[in-house]
């Protein structure tokens, strides 16, 4: 007869690896607890009143080595507008170590809102990587703002601004769109990226001057690669906005007739713009007509025409149209002379070229190509003459 098989009496394995999975629960939940309870004081969050947020960032050009940070945090009311704190470093990130033990508070950029980089340091081509590193840090968002100034961002920081409630306020209040300075790019660290990866665009930020106690946005930094090569002043900025597709622009004054006896200003309101571009789709020899439909109102007239006389109105209707024609084509030249593309004029041949495209065929096209400009200007109503 065959003998009955009884596992649980006869054999001790299953008492034993019993056991030994509760020591093994046992021991994990242990080593959870070691764990936890000792890292609890480093992971522990820092209070408000212990943490300093950088607002702005002040980067300087020392030599190819090193640079001056400067960090802007807002202060309560009862302290003081802003707490300005500066470094020499080689790295953004050793800067901020360096500051941390200045400081009293706790170093933190997570709420960076701006980065002021002095124009030396832009041209000197080290922008790239102080933007990547930024772009790289979790806690720092895409929209934060690339702005060139003219001479020294720690001293734009440190300045007194009677009025004002400190620079940090002072700035971000300066750099929000508004309709009269639509010709600012309002370049953030994600328009950087795309604009220095992008190779049928280059790079524009806006250009800050310190003129005695205030700030000014004077005019767009422009950029050939990693490197800014110049300066577009105002009017030159909100010509590149109505070539990239703005709609509508600020008033802006137009002086015609200039060199003759018979000189006029007209202030016009731009409220609908339209550009169309149409190339040859050669590389080889590049021709690109581009014709911008710009319909405006007129603020202010100061001139001899009689604009109730349907003559004179078409007369300076034709004037601001070979106004604004004149000032593209100047334009147009500047950047050719440059090099440089911050419309991306040569995606109208990039879409048309078979195969990779590369930087150079795009300077290629950019030093070759033969700009025709065709404006039509409609004059809807006129407001106040003179």
């Amino acid at each position: 007869m065959a003998e009955h098989f009884d596992p649980s009496p006869s054999y001790p394995f299953w008492k034993k690896a019993g056991e030994i999975m509760r020591r093994f629960v046992f021991l994990t939940v242990f080593l959870c607890l070691v764990f936890v309870s000792g890292c609890s004081g480093e992971l522990k969050p820092s209070s408000v009143e212990d943490v300093a947020l950088v607002n702005v960032l002040g980067i300087d050009y020392i030599d190819d080595n090193r640079m001056q940070l400067t960090l802007a945090v807002p202060q309560p009311s009862v302290v003081g507008p802003t707490q300005t704190y500066s470094t020499e470093s080689s790295l953004i990130k050793e800067g901020i170590v360096a500051i941390s033990s200045q400081a009293d508070k706790e170093i933190k950029l997570n709420g960076l809102r701006i980065v002021l980089i002095d124009e030396e340091f832009a041209q000197s081509g080290k922008l790239w990587d102080v933007v990547e590193h930024l772009y790289r840090n979790p806690v720092i968002g895409g929209k934060v703002l690339i702005v060139v100034v003219k001479e020294s961002a720690k001293d734009m920081l440190e300045q007194e601004y009677p009025g004002k409630a400190g620079i940090v306020t002072y700035l971000n209040d300066l750099l929000k769109p508004k309709p009269h300075n639509m010709f600012n790019p309002y370049t953030s660290i994600h328009d950087f990226i795309y604009t220095q990866t992008n190779p049928v665009m280059d790079t524009v930020t806006p250009y800050l001057e310190l003129k005695e106690e205030k700030v000014e946005i004077t005019g767009v930094a422009l950029f050939k690669e990693k490197r800014a090569i110049g300066v577009l002043n105002r009017e030159q900025g909100q010509l590149i906005k109505i070539l990239q597709g703005a709609k509508r622009l600020p008033a802006t004054t137009i002086t015609v007739n200039e060199e003759i006896q018979t000189r006029e200003q007209v202030v016009v309101d731009f409220v609908d713009s339209d550009v169309h571009f149409k190339s040859n789709k050669d590389i080889n020899n590049p021709v690109l007509d581009i014709t911008l439909k710009l319909k405006g109102t007129l603020y202010e007239y100061q001139g001899d025409k009689d604009l109730s006389n349907s003559d004179d109105f078409a007369q300076l209707e034709k004037e601001i149209r070979d106004f604004m024609h004149s000032e593209v084509t100047a334009l147009l030249a500047d950047l050719k002379e440059k090099n440089t593309d911050p419309v991306g004029l040569s995606e109208n041949f990039r879409k048309y070229h078979h195969g990779r495209w590369s930087e150079e065929l795009t300077d290629k096209v950019t030093q070759n190509a033969e700009y025709r400009v065709h404006v039509k200007m409609q004059v809807l109503a006129t407001g106040t003459i003179r």
